[in-house]
């Protein structure tokens, strides 16, 4: 690139310099001209030169505005170029017919011996006026035209018609000067006819310099400021032949002088559109072609990919450095050699059978289609290759090819390292759910061949999302890293570990000869897991919750196997946890009936089957009902009524908990203000659930029922579990915090079971406790059961909470609640839970009572 740009530079500098100097002489004569005219046309009485004087002036400076002519056409007409628009040869014509109109002018001139016939001021003037519309037409001409090219027949035409014109001219001149009007009168000067003639030509000039100046952008070169000048001098020069008196004044020689100034322009315009332009664009030409033979190289050597060029005997013709780069040769040493140097001693067959195959039918081949292909370095390494061909013919019409050759040594390499992501946890390493499938199935196959068992196991770490949550996700991580190292540790080296997702691990124990043999690293696992993990500064247990499936005897494809380990390893969770289960048939009728629980229970949220049922909530001292606790209940058309001990663990399961509380929540809201409306307001207590709890829009929750009812939130009582509120405590203060700004009553339920700090209690925003049915019980025959109640209540009170005691179901209970001062009570002693109408009928009898007392 830096050699076309400083030969085009060294062109453009050339041609630049004479332009400059042009445009300084124009430029100097044109402000010349300004006073000269001034002076000329304010003179009254100008002064004639003596003819001794002029004639000679006059002889030369026309002799060589002739010349000057005479080179404009033959500079035009000889240089040939296709591009060189018809414009320019028009003009070279025309000035043919300027310099032989010139001549006759001349040699017409008074003074000078007589050109055939007499000569006269008259006859001169008629060659000159003919000369001067020849060029300004043709000046307007090459203004006015499209700058196409001219077919080489219509130059001929163009010199005939001009030609024709002059002898036309010539005829009329030398024979016929009398067809002409009168153009000078001795002792007067010139005619009007003259002067408008004149005038004529200075109009052509004028539009002429008009149409150059807007078409600039079209005639754009070098030559275009020749070409301004030479019109504007041309112009100068006609309104000094306008203003001469006689025929040697100074206004005439000066308009001579300027004409052959504008021949020169011109000819400096012709000069450099028709010689020196072309003469450029070779050069330039030439400088490009020596630059894309530069680039061409450049291109070669610094392409990314190796390139090597062979003939038809497979003998290198051309490398680049990158193909010395891969394979550790200079060119100097692979030049001439077979490329076979470059090919592994077991690919050089394939390869000399092949190179026969392709010489036969060459074709392009792309990137990709030959695989496993590798070349060998000069140290005896082998490099992993991707090749594309191409064949072509040289000069000499022999058959070669180019090879363009990339090392896909790192293409490998992120290949693999793909495949492994796909296949493999990020976070552990090992094999994920899609290869501990394939691994499973290809034990399975194995297993039949040798007939052996094989165990499928999986596993479930306990309480996992209490640590995710408690420390962080960080800690999970490293936790789930720790395990999946002793888990591996703990399994032989055909066995399989591998991560399914979250906290849930398989294994696959192949080569079994017993189920006894599965049992035994059941085992060992659960003993590795009975030590701490170490996590950053923490001692962390993590319990397992394993269930174990043995192929062919509890399935014979993946996909049961799966599933009946599954079934499995929810029984352990069920039966406490940290422990491990064998799959057995009655298991799959347990998970079946869950199954089949969970589909009833979402068609009867859908279907709106659930009802809520009202339990009174007494006063001890009056006996009056002061509450109702809201509780959920649920007839199946073909179950019958379903325990709440049964469908709540399958809602809290499948996720169907969230649902169906904000549902209890709506209907309890709508029952308070339905209740109030009838004139028997009274307060309803709504279990929230943990899950719901832990929502992080409960309180908009709480919030949008009271709107969307109406309900007065000081009757909405919310019951919370101990667990729910101690497992975040400083989250929990503030939902609690946000929640009695609403102006709902707080609870705490099942109080005394859970691990309660005393320290966060007594910060809650908190209404009321719940005796637990537990400590109801066994109160009367039980003194440690009564100490603990005497506690709670005590502790209640303390912190001015409402103390209420559930499961109350005989006198001698409700007798001892009331010693140990208890406020409220609810249990089957005075109402079981109630159908909405029978609860607000018991209402409306109680508010009868109270009104007639």
């Amino acid at each position: 690139m830096a050699v076309a740009a400083d030969g085009r530079r060294q062109i453009m500098t050339t041609a630049g310099i004479a332009h400059n100097k042009a445009v300084a002489a124009g430029s100097a004569l044109l402000a010349l001209a300004v006073p000269l005219l001034l002076w000329q046309a304010l003179q009254e009485n100008r002064a004639a030169i003596d003819a001794a004087f002029y004639l000679p002036f006059h002889t030369l400076v026309e002799v060589f505005a002739v010349l000057v002519a005479t080179l404009v056409f033959v500079t035009g007409w000889h240089v040939h170029d296709e591009r060189r628009p018809a414009a320019s040869v028009l003009l070279a014509c025309a000035f043919l017919a300027v310099a032989l109109m010139d001549f006759a002018h001349f040699m017409s001139y008074q003074g000078m011996p007589d050109f055939i016939t007499p000569n006269s001021p008259h006859k001169a003037i008629v060659f000159w006026l003919a000369a001067r519309y020849v060029a300004a037409g043709a000046l307007l001409a090459f203004a006015l035209m499209p700058s196409q090219p001219l077919a080489k027949s219509a130059r001929r035409y163009f010199l005939a018609g001009f030609l024709a014109y002059a002898l036309l001219v010539f005829y009329v001149g030398i024979w016929q000067p009398g067809w002409v009007p009168a153009t000078f009168i001795p002792g007067e000067g010139l005619t009007a006819f003259k002067l408008g003639l004149e005038g004529g030509v200075a109009v052509l000039l004028s539009l002429a310099l008009i149409m150059v100046f807007r078409r600039r952008d079209e005639l754009n070169g070098l030559s275009l400021g020749s070409l301004g000048f030479a019109l504007a001098l041309m112009l100068a020069s006609e309104l000094f032949f306008m203003l001469y008196s006689h025929v040697t004044d100074l206004a005439n020689m000066l308009g001579h002088a300027y004409k052959v100034l504008a021949y020169l322009f011109l000819y400096h315009a012709i000069f450099l559109d028709s010689v020196l332009m072309p003469i450029n664009r070779i050069k330039q030409a030439r400088n490009d072609v020596i630059e894309s033979e530069r680039r061409h190289r450049e291109l070669l050597e610094t392409a990314p990919d190796a390139i090597l060029v062979v003939d038809a005997a497979g003998r290198i013709q051309m490398v680049n450095e990158r193909l010395e780069s891969i394979f550790g040769y200079t060119r100097w040493e692979l030049l001439g050699q077979h490329m076979e140097i470059l090919l592994p001693e077991g690919q050089r067959a394939r390869h000399h059978a092949h190179q026969g195959a392709y010489a036969a039918a060459p074709g392009d081949r792309s990137m990709g289609s030959g695989k496993n292909v590798a070349g060998r370095r000069k140290d005896g390494s082998e490099v992993p290759l991707d090749i594309a061909l191409s064949p072509f013919y040289s000069e000499t019409g022999t058959q070669q090819v180019t090879a363009f050759i990339r090392d896909v040594t790192e293409q490998r390499r992120m290949e693999n390292e793909l495949r492994h992501q796909s296949s493999h946890d990020a976070l552990t390493g090992l094999p994920n759910r899609t290869l501990f499938q394939d691994r499973l199935l290809h034990a399975m196959q194995q297993a039949r061949r040798q007939e052996k068992l094989v165990a499928v196991i999986l596993l479930d770490l306990d309480n996992f999302k209490a640590i995710n949550d408690g420390w962080g996700h960080n800690y999970g991580d490293l936790l789930l890293a720790g395990v999946a190292s002793r888990l591996t540790d703990s399994l032989r080296a055909g066995d399989t570990v591998a991560r399914l997702g979250g906290d849930e691990f398989a294994l696959v124990l192949t080569d079994l000869a017993q189920v006894e043999s599965a049992a035994q690293i059941v085992n060992k696992v659960l003993e590795a897991f009975a030590t701490p993990f170490r996590i950053g500064e923490y001692d962390v247990y993590a319990g397992l919750s394993m269930g174990v499936t043995v192929y062919p005897v509890d399935g014979e494809d993946v996909g049961t196997l799966l599933r009946n380990a599954d079934v499995a390893m929810y029984r352990a969770k069920a039966e406490g946890r940290g422990c491990a289960r064998f799959f057995t048939r009655d298991l799959t009728s347990i998970m079946q009936d869950t199954l089949m629980l969970q589909t009833y229970l979402k068609r009867a949220v859908a279907a709106d089957e659930l009802e809520l049922h009202y339990q009174p909530q007494v006063d001890l001292l009056s006996g009056e009902i002061r509450g109702v606790e809201a509780l959920l209940r649920w007839t199946h058309a073909e179950l019958g009524s379903v325990s709440p001990a049964r469908f709540i663990p399958v809602a809290e399961a499948c996720g169907l908990i969230v649902p169906i509380g904000a549902w209890v929540l709506a209907t309890a809201c709508r029952q308070i203000r339905a209740w109030q409306d009838a004139g028997t307001p009274m307060r309803v207590a709504v279990n929230l659930s943990a899950h719901q709890f832990r929502q992080h829009d409960v309180t908009q929750l709480v919030r949008d029922a009271l709107a969307q009812s109406g309900a007065s939130p000081a009757l909405l009582e919310l019951e919370l579990t101990e667990s729910a509120v101690m497992e975040e405590p400083e989250p929990a203060a503030r939902v609690l915090a946000e929640l009695e700004k609403l102006g709902v009553t707080i609870a705490i339920d099942d109080f005394g079971t859970g691990y309660s700090s005393l320290a966060y209690l007594k910060v809650f925003s908190l209404h009321k406790l719940k005796i637990d049915r537990s400590f109801v019980i066994d109160l009367v025959r039980d003194p440690d059961d009564a100490a603990i109640v005497r506690g709670l209540v005590g502790l209640a009170h303390s912190l001015g909470l409402t103390v209420i005691a559930e499961g109350v179901e005989s006198e001698d209970q409700r007798a001892m609640l009331l010693r140990l001062g208890c406020d409220e009570f609810q249990g089957w002693l005075f109402s079981k839970a109630l159908p909405a109408d029978a609860c607000g009928q018991l209402l409306a009898e109680q508010m009868e009572c109270r009104e007639t007392a």
